[in-house]
């Protein structure tokens, strides 16, 4: 009852089943694009080197690793936005991702 009704609140709050295939590209483009600028980021702030010890160097973002991360973000993002977890949605959004991470 209570995983209906965390459904129900999510899908009452974002607009459930309104958001179209397109919207599912465009989510993983930004979602990609977000990842790829944080890894951009993570490179300044290793530069500095703050502790004098390179092991502990933020990892580089690669662009398999943002795909990887994509798939695993997709049941929180595709919820967030409303979209049905069909294979068509989730594989535009691998796609923005893929697209948006370049």
């Amino acid at each position: 009852m209570k995983k209906l009704l965390a459904v129900f609140l999510v899908c009452v709050l974002t607009g459930c089943g309104t958001v179209g295939r397109s919207d599912a590209y465009s989510l993983g483009y930004e979602q990609g694009k977000a990842f790829k600028e944080l890894g951009d980021y993570s490179k300044v702030i290793d530069s500095y080197d703050l502790s004098g010890d390179s092991s502990d160097d933020i990892p580089e973002v690669t662009p398999e690793g943002i795909q990887e991360v994509c798939a695993e973000f997709w049941l929180i993002n595709g919820i967030t936005a409303g979209l049905m977890n069909s294979t068509e949605n989730k594989n535009e959004y691998l796609k923005g991702c893929k697209d948006g991470s370049n």
